[in-house]
């Protein structure tokens, strides 16, 4: 749970600035 919330922040940051497929790999 601790890790889940940086997790998911990086993953929408990656999403809205980078677009979906480079925010899915940059988030995972």
């Amino acid at each position: 749970i601790i890790n889940a919330v940086p997790a998911i922040s990086l993953l929408s940051f990656g999403i809205f600035n980078r677009g979906l497929v480079p925010g899915l790999c940059f988030g995972a």
